[in-house]
């Protein structure tokens, strides 16, 4: 085309060429003078799941048990219920609002909020003179920075309460239809928006919103995260609790079982007079060897005095005229025997009072007086001085006489001993069932410590 033909073309159309830049620019004017803007905020939260610390510090980090924890959050977050809470909250905040506030909610949103929230949805919103308490710890301070400026923490919660009341008590009021239909911020489908993404293999999780409003924008993903930790924690202390009220029901068991048997045994050791059974059982079996020793002597002794008694008596012929005198002697000799036994009873008996040393003497002091007496008697009766078999009867008597003394002493120490042997094998007796029962109280002790520990 030549340079003519070109010129020919534009003047030909040149109305349309000066019409439609000034179309086009004047509508480009228009559509720009109120434009609509996407906000985007993203939230990056800690979960700890693959390495935070737990009670088993030693414990492998499992990288399916922490998808699937991952896993259960998103769900979570992602959830019909979260969702739900999240509108709710967010309408809340923006109903508790006396005025806009950028933080919260544009001037402009605010006024359609308020043309399209009919009027007795406000008495469900709960407002008092209550300043807001800056919380002393950092999720609390994460609310504070939800709950609307000049309003308090419990304020909102009711609201949020009294809300979430009217939303589940029907399918046609106004909380459940602006949830469930096609509302930009407060529905079910706009927050569906809401992604959620592991950061590579950390354990942290981000979020990310995108809304035509700054601040509901911001507001939205700030809600969610307050929401989803709260539901993920409760999750988490309920399986926790559960498991350690298993335990705990279990500790107690033990505990209350460890106790019942811990006080049998102290019963059984008090019943028994038992502080430590194998020291006991040991001093007893010393006690009674000792004892068996000493008595075997003592029948030995009293064996061979009574065969030397016997011996002498056989040698002794005692005339038909001094036979008399001999029975009286043999009564002093009884006598004596008695004597000689009670003083071995008291001597047993004794506990060294004054009472108990003047009886000894007293009767120890009529032992020499019978004895004297059986001696002057034996020396009127025996007036030959040897014996038939050529031994001199002065010798042989009191050969005698000592034997009749010694072998009634042994007497009554071995009859004395015989009842103590008696006694103390009652008390022996004792520790045989004893020892079993301890034995058996005490394995049950064992397995119930191992089972309390």
């Amino acid at each position: 085309m030549k340079l003519i033909d070109f010129i020919r073309v534009l003047l030909k159309h040149k109305i349309l060429l000066m019409v439609a830049p000034i179309v086009m620019a004047s509508l480009a004017i228009v559509l720009t003078m109120n434009p609509k803007y996407d906000y985007a905020t993203q939230a990056v939260l800690y979960t700890g799941i693959a390495s935070g610390t737990s009670i088993e510090m030693e414990k492998r980090s499992d990288y399916f048990a922490s998808n699937t924890a991952f896993d259960n959050l998103i769900n979570i977050i992602k959830s019909r219920e979260t969702q739900e809470e999240v509108g709710v909250r967010l309408l809340s905040q923006h109903l508790m609002l006396d005025q806009p506030h950028e933080k919260y909610i544009s001037p402009e949103n605010f006024a359609e909020l308020k043309l399209l929230v009919p009027e007795d949805i406000y008495d469900y919103v709960v407002k008092s003179s209550v300043a807001p308490k800056k919380g002393d710890n950092l999720q609390e301070d994460y609310l504070a920075q939800i709950v609307p400026e000049g309003h308090s923490k419990d304020d909102y919660e009711q609201t949020v309460a009294n809300l979430m009341e009217l939303m589940k008590s029907s399918n046609d009021n106004f909380i459940y239809e602006l949830l469930n239909y096609e509302d930009p911020f407060y529905s079910l489908d706009a927050l569906s928006k809401i992604a959620a993404v592991r950061v590579g293999s950390s354990d942290l999780l981000k979020l990310s919103y995108e809304a035509g409003d700054a601040g509901i924008c911001q507001q939205t993903l700030a809600i969610l995260g307050e929401v989803c930790i709260r539901k993920y924690k409760s999750i988490k202390e309920n399986g926790s609790d559960a498991v350690v009220k298993y335990f705990t029901g279990q500790l107690k068991e033990a505990e209350a079982k460890l106790k019942v048997v811990e006080d049998r045994l102290l019963k059984f050791q008090q019943d028994n007079n038992i502080i430590n059974l194998y020291e006991q059982s040991k001093a007893v079996a010393n006690v009674k060897e000792n004892m068996q020793i000493a008595y075997k002597q003592k029948q030995a002794e009293l064996a061979g005095s009574l065969a030397s008694r016997k011996k002498l008596e056989e040698k002794l012929e005692i005339q038909e005229q001094i036979q008399k005198k001999n029975d009286e002697v043999l009564a002093d000799k009884d006598q004596l025997g008695k004597l000689n036994y009670r003083i071995v009873i008291e001597e047993a008996k004794s506990d060294g009072s004054d009472t108990s040393l003047k009886n000894i003497a007293a009767l120890k002091e009529q032992t020499e007086k019978l004895k004297k007496q059986i001696e002057d008697k034996v020396g009127q009766l025996y007036i030959m001085n040897n014996s038939t078999e050529g031994v001199p009867m002065n010798k042989m008597m009191p050969q005698w006489l000592d034997k009749v003394v010694e072998s009634e002493d042994l007497d009554a120490e071995v009859d004395l001993m015989t009842r103590q042997s008696q006694e103390f094998e009652k008390e022996v007796e004792k520790y045989a069932p004893a020892g079993a029962n301890i034995k058996r109280i005490e394995r049950q002790i064992s397995v119930i410590e191992e089972e309390y520990l």
